[in-house]
């Protein structure tokens, strides 16, 4: 028998068995070193050494009585008017650990209470997971999500020439097998076969053209991390976020298995549980969740303690839709008003079921809404709770923000830093046949590095720039790496990129190359970082028909507060902002070895040593 003292000392046994309780036995290893847990189960560690509670949420504070009851309250509001059979409410902020409430009931038969453990199906938001698996091993160097998917993905046809970053962001034009003639969702399916139904379908649209919802992306993004990691990626999934964060209540099924005990769902007052089977959906929608889990993924996932840097590639660069929403990597970007705050999430999407988690940047803070209907929208139904969480949360700068030095001017050259470019009128910025797209507009990040080397990841669209913001128009992805060098090369320049290579992944095949592999790469050798308040402010008005073409606009300064208020909402608050130059060989200011003409667009936490 062992006994835990004071400073968790535990003595084993002879034989090695260690009796916590009546009900918990726990057998330990040759090392005699346990860690017990907060349920009372014992685990051998690696350090000889014993914590009570392996779990640092249980650390976490509660929140505040007055908090939960004005929550409390908000959900029988909002409870009294979807009328839902049952609801459940998790709320996870940075500093407290996750709160949930349920109202209602799980099962209109039985009469059975709404707990909060209540596992419901989770529909889409397994492509999160997918998403964050793909963007972890392109971390780590497995793959690169700017290819094609045919480089992946060997079935593909090779006609396809999406990305698989497109392909995750639904702007890949990938076929949704959900469409085809031969899909019955009551059927067991494997995700080769369910990728095959896509992939024998066209595309909808080219590369980059338009948004359109299709699960064919995820099932295939699941095959292909299947093949890079050689386990299934239900259990990739498994080792690298649902144990890690301990999502005890969180599970794929897999093969033959059904929906286990996920409660009754209901379309009208017909329960619905067992129509469609989850391996009809696979990475598309097959997991079964609650609310305190979902809500603690959340957290970590939109606060970048899963993705880090990489989070911006999941949520920037979103493509607008109607108004007020927009998508990025499985990520719905809600704007309630024009510059107002963004409310980034995911909603589940299967019958029966009305789930969504959401987040806020700037309460960091994850909330999740889940009903057992799917008459209403649990996005739109969860907006009246921010107010409440904006009361106590109030404003929370993001893991690793540093407010001192960035007002001082001094960003950390290493990492990855927002770009945004807008040019009118390039040569060839637009098929012959489309006079209307006459500009292209680049969104991504520069990724630098201690050693120098530099890569950068963009989207570049041609779109019609005449109502100032870009509409309509086709994209693609660009690749460009190079070398910087942050030394005061030019007077009033922080630092030169020195482009050698240019990759172009889903570009059309326009003349000349177009924008895309003609012009950058011919003319575009270095780009120049330059701090903005050092540009001179007669530089765009140097620019022919600046004008006109740019609304009126005749200095930079004006140029960049008018893209952020009309375009830029959604890829990061601009601190430091830097102008970037490129270096076009043929328009060079003799006297100041800057391209006057060579403005490209903005940077901000810019590398460099200030």
């Amino acid at each position: 028998t062992v006994i835990l003292d004071d400073d968790d000392t535990v003595i084993l046994d002879d034989d090695d068995t260690v009796v916590l309780d009546d009900d918990d036995t726990v057998v330990v290893d040759d090392d005699d070193t346990v860690a017990p847990d907060d349920d009372d189960t014992v685990y051998p560690d690696d350090d000889d050494s014993v914590s009570d509670d392996d779990d640092s949420a249980a650390d976490l504070p509660a929140i505040e009585a007055d908090f939960a009851n004005d929550l409390e309250a908000e959900l029988a509001s909002v409870f009294a008017q979807y009328t839902p059979p049952g609801m459940v409410l998790a709320v996870k902020t940075s500093t407290n650990e996750v709160w949930s409430t349920a109202v209602g009931v799980s099962d209109l038969a039985a009469g059975t209470p709404m707990t909060e453990d209540a596992r419901f199906k989770a529909g889409a938001i397994t492509r999160g997971f997918v998403a964050a698996t793909m963007l972890q091993l392109e971390d780590e160097g497995e793959i690169q999500l700017w290819q094609i998917v045919p480089l992946w993905y060997s079935p593909a046809p090779s006609s396809w020439t999406m990305s698989v970053n497109q392909a995750l962001r639904n702007i890949g034009g990938v076929p949704d097998y959900r469409q085809h003639a031969s899909f019955d969702p009551d059927q067991v399916w494997t995700a080769a076969d369910l990728a095959s139904l896509g992939i024998s379908m066209p595309v909808v649209n080219g590369p980059g053209a338009a948004w359109e919802d299709s699960a064919t992306g995820f099932v295939v993004a699941s095959l292909i991390a299947e093949d890079l990691v050689g386990q299934a990626w239900e259990q990739e999934i498994d080792d690298r976020f649902i144990g890690p964060l301990e999502l005890d209540d969180t599970w794929l099924p897999t093969g033959a298995q059904g929906w286990g005990d996920a409660i009754p769902g209901y379309s009208g007052a017909v329960d619905v549980r067992d129509d469609n089977h989850p391996s009809a959906y696979g990475g598309a929608g097959a997991m079964v969740s609650t609310a305190p889990d979902l809500a603690r993924w959340g957290q970590a996932l939109y606060s970048g303690e899963v993705l880090g840097d990489s989070l911006a590639a999941l949520t920037g660069e979103p493509f607008s839709t109607v108004a007020q929403y927009s998508y990025s990597m499985t990520t719905l970007v809600y704007q309630e008003t024009e510059g107002g705050p963004q409310l980034w999430g995911r909603a589940g999407d299967l019958p029966g079921y009305s789930v969504w988690l959401g987040f806020r940047q700037e309460h960091q803070t994850a909330m999740v809404l889940m009903a057992n209907d799917d008459s209403f929208d649990p996005m739109l139904a969860s907006l009246d709770f921010w107010p409440i969480i904006e009361q106590y949360v109030g404003f929370v700068a993001p893991p690793g923000d540093d407010d001192d030095s960035a007002a001082a001017g001094s960003p950390d050259p290493e990492g990855q830093h927002n770009f945004i470019a807008f040019k009118p009128q390039l040569p060839h910025a637009g098929p012959p046949a489309d006079p209307s797209h006459d500009g292209v507009q680049l969104t991504g990040w520069w990724d630098f590095d201690n050693d120098g080397e530099t890569v950068g990841h963009f989207t570049v669209m041609s779109a019609d720039f005449s109502s100032g913001a870009p509409t309509g128009g086709v994209s693609c992805e660009i690749e460009a790496n190079g070398t910087y060098n942050p030394g005061d090369l030019v007077s009033g320049i922080t630092g030169v990129l020195e482009l050698q290579t240019w990759n172009f992944y889903g570009c059309p095949a326009w003349p000349d190359g177009g924008i895309w592999t003609g012009y950058l790469p011919s003319h575009i050798s270095n780009l120049y970082f330059v701090p903005l308040e050092q540009v001179p402010t007669d530089w765009v008005a140097s620019w022919p028909d600046a004008s006109s073409d740019m609304g009126g606009i005749t200095n930079i300064s004006d140029y960049l507060s008018d893209w952020l208020a009309t375009t830029g909402p959604g890829l990061g608050a601009v601190e430091t902002p830097y102008v970037v130059l490129g270096d076009v060989s043929d328009i060079v200011d003799p006297e100041t070895e800057i391209p006057p003409w060579g403005f490209l667009g903005f940077t901000w936490q810019a590398p460099g040593d200030m």
